[in-house]
């Protein structure tokens, strides 16, 4: 995951151990996406830099595929705290994270998101669609009777 370039670098000189290493160091970084998709107060500005890398990494390595997609769903499902508050769910039970998060900001957050929305289908659907195997677990195919 490091880059397989560099795995295979290392496998090449015979050094197997370190190859596995370091492709599970790069998977322990990876995991950390999520957490940093935690109410991030960057999202509208940064979003749009990350995304061709995401989009890059969603298409090359499989193992970071349910990362990729846990982290996207945590974005779209924290910032949906316009629907909430116009349903009365938001008030004084807000923890920290969502204090920080006005309507507005929100709206912005969702904005830049809802930007990006069709280049994700189109990359998610060339991906899974076209897997012969679940990549990461992050979609479910549904059969309606």
């Amino acid at each position: 995951m490091l880059t397989y370039v560099c795995i295979l670098q290392l496998e090449n000189q015979g050094l197997m151990v370190s190859s596995r290493n370091a492709d599970a160091l790069a998977y322990s970084l990876w995991s950390l996406l999520p957490s940093f998709c935690n109410y991030p107060s960057d999202t509208a500005k940064s979003f749009m830099n990350l995304e061709k890398h995401l989009r890059s990494k969603l298409k090359e390595e499989p193992d970071i595929r349910g990362i990729i997609c846990t982290s996207l769903r945590l974005l779209i499902q924290q910032n949906n705290i316009v629907d909430l508050e116009q349903k009365g769910y938001i008030g004084e039970d807000m923890t920290e994270e969502q204090s920080r998060y006005s309507p507005q900001t929100a709206r912005d957050n969702l904005y830049v998101l809802k930007s990006s929305a069709k280049n994700w289908l189109k990359d998610l659907s060339e991906v899974f669609l076209k897997s012969t195997k679940d990549d990461g677990g992050c979609l479910q195919v549904l059969k309606f009777k």
